[in-house]
């Protein structure tokens, strides 16, 4: 979903914020929300143990509470149904504006960022977001806290201050965060949709907004927000959505204390007025040379808006099989050629408003894209195919079955997701369906089908160029970069229509898939348990605890150093990666509609992993079928050409993410013993041939320890069977060799680096990492130390420097690990500050925040504690999450597999003097050795 998002990365740790969080939700939202009575059951699957009601204030609030019994934290999160596409042209980015000048105080908490204060203060944390057409704000805390969190999050909407003190600074705070994204092509693509499309929608505007779209000074930008909220900020079109350990009756208690006297607005459920594409836009070419190595073909159509027709799920089943990689299909074809790494459906029946986007897009190979036309055409041809012979009963009801099994296993996700994605369904459909809009089935509709597939027409469709050799003409408004627009000739159709007559596609196969039930489980292994341990095969395995539900994890790892030997060896594993992924793809895919994740991936030794979970129904065939596809695997010089283009494109535009973001990878990497040299493997890659992947590939299989971390619904003997046969793929005669553990640098608290890079961005950046020098046996005492500093020091750190100073949007201390060290981190990214100025304006901080450590309060102290402590010991909330929590130490070959009831203990028994004697020693002292990181863009 091609939206922007809006973020206040206030959470207390580096490992939890909420970065991304949207991309998760899923389903957007224009239409009105349907009524529905307050005694409708919400629909879940058997998996999901959480309880639910409806209810419906006085004043319009629609509100959904869920109880989560095996949770220790609270959530909530509000959603209003006005976004981006209700910014006046005049004042372009007003509702992004309004999100960040919510949080700066209200009537009754008149402070500045009084409830982010106060989640930091109890382990807790918040954010929002802002997208076309919807803005959330969002909180989770301990349980203990919730009600606090409540008085302090309703009054946002009740009486918030809008204190002109800060109209100016939250400005340059807006003008930050564009100026963070603007050279990110997502946001880029978003950006060009608009201008794109027809002028006079919404669409075309800079819904991020901007120092110069948001004027100051006597504009009327603080009038016009102040009318934005009266007109959008009212109960009756909100929705809220309150998750947590209470129940039902205490959380519909503490909804009406906090929310019931929300004033009645008479606010408005806006409405799009206009379409997003018109013929005008239809029938285009438009080019875009990107800012990263991004090389793509979007067949983009515009379509009607059917979300009232979503039970007939149109939109999913043209979605579905037109993405399917089953021999025969487009993307099996386009892989086949050499012309496609992947092939990606999405339908947005609703992104514009009243109209929607539906659009196929071709991840391309260079030959790809220099055989453009034909792409274009086989995709233009397997649509019309689909067209005339892909709607049938039979598709439909396999599609119904997977999504049926899916249901079956489906978890309900940790409670700050489940709030956020309520919310935001609840201001579209009915609150009954807020976990089963995917499941939830009509009959079989074949006009509502057709009617999609015949909106696909060559004639209609924007096709979008996007590499670095595109020729370009017009600069992005606001935007990095530059892109051009030309009419589709007949001439073109023509020519995409005789490539797309000479192909012979074949609609997907309807899969057939096991229909045993799995075996009766006991479960009573609940310890991890070796089960093998010979010098070619390390097996371990255990039962989960808590989520008992049919479901298995198997992680497999070819370990061995061979990848990390040196910049050659590297690049070999990289490759042989790629073709790994490349190979079974189409594998990949069939086991996703079932439920089932596969994915081969690199440990940070660059071991060649593989990665299997859900439903356990299956996994036997599955991993036979992987393993023989390991063992016997062939490739050409084309594949591998291939590979190598993809791993230069990587490897080149690392140097294009933002500049914090290069300086979290540069901190990780420094501390590795092996030298990541971006030029050496850049280099390396250009000579390697086939027979040289080829050689390392036999390497691989006969020098490596077949490792596997299994958990879950297995009997210990199927978990045997299953290692022995992968191993057995590997072949005879194998000299696998000790365990190989990531390994880093000796580090000590006389060491200090100063890393200093320049980076293709218009911002800066700059990091500091606090490396206390202790005993590798007290790392982990160290790091628990450490977390208490990061959560008491984060939120004084961010309302000095981003609130009140405007430093710059990505403002944050925490803690986290370089490798196998313990770290406290400060991060500051900032499009108007230079670097010696951030370094001196930190090192101030630092010092002057030991005056506020040390008079923090012991029962202040002990509160917080409290609340982390909670977060630490919640059980785990999907399985997932539980079965992952232990691969930590497997990578470490530490067989106790307790670093993390270890952590929570050493927590526990943290005092506050000891967390300042810590600040004083590592951060203010010479107990720590530090590595500062700089990233130096074009701002001074």
């Amino acid at each position: 979903m091609a939206r922007f998002t809006s973020y206040h990365p206030i959470l207390p740790s580096i490992s939890v914020v909420l970065f991304g969080l949207i991309a998760l939700i899923g389903i957007s939202s224009c239409s009105s929300t349907p009524p529905a009575p307050e005694s409708l059951s919400v629909i879940k699957s058997k998996q999901d143990p959480r309880q639910y009601r409806y209810l419906e204030l006085d004043n319009g609030l629609k509100v959904m509470l869920i109880q989560a019994q095996e949770s220790e934290l609270s959530a909530a999160a509000l959603a209003i149904p006005a976004g981006m596409y209700q910014d006046p042209a005049e004042f372009q980015g007003l509702a992004h504006y309004l999100e960040h000048m919510l949080f700066l105080g209200t009537e009754k908490y008149p402070e500045a960022n009084a409830l982010q204060t106060y989640l930091s203060e109890n382990s807790g944390g918040s954010n929002a977001h802002v997208t076309t057409d919807h803005t959330a704000y969002y909180f989770q805390i301990p349980d203990d806290y919730l009600d606090g969190a409540l008085d302090r999050f309703s009054d946002y909407f009740r009486a918030p201050l809008f204190d002109r003190e800060y109209s100016e600074k939250e400005r340059h705070a807006i003008n930050n965060e564009w100026s963070m994204g603007k050279s990110q092509d997502p946001r880029i693509l978003h950006r060009l949709r608009g201008l794109t499309g027809n002028p006079e929608h919404p669409l075309n505007q800079l819904g991020v907004g901007n120092l110069e779209t948001l004027p100051g000074g006597d504009s009327g930008l603080y009038e016009a927000m102040v009318d934005f909220f009266e007109r959008y900020y009212g109960p009756s079109v909100m929705t809220l959505t309150l998750i947590g350990k209470q129940n039902l009756d205490e959380q519909e208690a503490l909804v009406r204390k906090h929310f019931s006297d929300l004033p009645r607005r008479d606010a408005e459920r806006p409405k799009v007025a206009v379409p997003g594409i018109t013929d005008t836009e239809r029938g285009q070419h438009i080019y875009y040379r990107p800012q990263t190595e991004l090389r793509q073909l979007h067949l983009e159509f515009g379509i009607e808006n059917n979300v009232d027709q979503w039970r007939s799920k149109a939109n999913h089943y043209v979605a579905n099989i037109l993405s399917s990689e089953e021999p025969g299909t487009l993307s099996h074809f386009l892989k086949d050629q050499g012309w496609a790494n992947d092939v990606g459906v999405d339908v947005q029946p609703d992104f514009l408003g009243g109209d929607g986007l539906l659009r196929l897009t071709i991840s391309t190979t260079k030959s790809g894209m220099d055989n453009r036309d034909q792409v274009i055409g086989a995709a233009l041809a397997y649509i019309e195919q689909v067209r005339r012979e892909g709607v049938t009963e039979a598709y439909y009801n396999e599609y119904k079955r997977q999504a049926d099994h899916r249901f079956a296993s489906q978890q309900p996700p940790a409670p700050l997701r489940h709030a956020i994605h309520s919310s935001i369904r609840m201001q579209t459909f009915s609150p009954q369906y807020i976990n089963a809009l995917d499941a939830e089935f009509g009959p079989y509709n074949p006009d509502a089908i057709q009617a999609v597939l015949d909106q696909l027409n060559p004639e209609a469709v924007r096709v979008w160029h996007i590499s670095q050799g595109e020729s370009v003409d017009t600069d992005i408004p606001h935007m990095s970069g530059q892109y051009a627009v030309r009419p589709i000739t007949e001439n073109q159709l023509k020519t995409w229509q005789q490539h797309g007559e000479t192909l012979a596609l074949n609609l997907p196969p309807l899969v057939q898939w096991a229909d045993a039930s799995e075996d009766e489980v006991e479960h009573d292994i609940q310890a991890f348990t070796q089960l093998v341990d010979e010098p070619a095969l390390d097996v371990w395995f255990r039962h989960a605890t808590h989520h008992q539900n049919g479901q298995g994890y198997l992680h497999y790892v070819w370990n061995t150093d061979l990848g990390v030997t040196d910049a050659r060896h590297f690049v070999l594993g990289c490759l042989l990666n790629g073709l790994l992924i490349h190979q079974n793809s189409h594998v990949a895919s069939r086991a996703g509609r079932e439920g089932i994740h596969v994915a081969f991936d690199r440990s940070d030794s660059n071991m060649q992993n593989l990665t299997i979970h859900g439903p356990v129904k299956g996994h036997p065939e599955l991993v036979a079928e992987l393993m023989e596809n390991f063992s016997t695997m062939e490739f050409n010089k084309d594949q591998l050409d291939q590979q190598r283009d993809n791993l230069a494109r990587w490897l080149r535009s690392e140097a294009k993410n933002a500049p914090g973001q290069q300086t979290m990878r540069w901190l990780g990497r420094t501390m590795q013993a092996f030298d990541w040299d971006i030029d050496a493997f850049l280099t390396e890659n250009e000579s390697i041939t086939v027979e040289d992947v080829r050689a390392y590939y036999q390497q691989v299989k006969e020098t490596s320890t077949l490792r596997l971390y299994a958990f879950g619904h297995y009997l210990p003997e199927q978990v045997e069977a299953m290692a022995r046969q992968s191993e057995a793929a590997l072949g005879p005669d194998r000299r696998p060799g000790p365990i190989h553990v990531t390994e880093t640098i000796n580090f000590g608290q006389e060491d200090a680096f100063d890393i200093h890079r320049d980076v293709d961005h218009t911002d800066v950046a700059w990091l500091r990492a606090w490396i206390p020098g202790v005993p590798e046996d007290k790392r982990t005492t160290a790091s628990a130390s450490l977390k208490l500093l990061g959560i008491l020091s984060h939120q004084p750190f961010f309302i000095q420097l981003r609130t009140e100073e405007q430093w710059g949007y990505w403002v944050q201390t925490g803690d986290t690990w370089a490798q196998n060290y313990p770290a406290f981190i400060a991060l500051v990214q900032s499009s108007e500050r230079s670097l010696p100025d951030i370094e001196n304006r930190v090192e101030r901080f630092m010092r002057e925040f030991d005056e506020t450590l040390q008079a923090v309060k012991p029962a202040e102290f002990e509160q917080m504690k409290s609340g982390l402590l909670q977060q630490f010991r919640q059980p785990p909330n999907d399985f997932i999450s539980e079965a992952s929590r232990y691969r930590h130490d497997f990578y470490r070959n530490d067989g106790n597999f307790n670093t993390h009831l270890e952590m929570a203990d050493l927590i526990e028994s943290t005092s506050l003097e000891k967390v300042q004697e810590d600040y004083r020693r590592w951060i203010l002292g010479d107990g720590s050795g530090w590595i500062t990181l700089q990233a130096q863009g074009a701002t001074p």
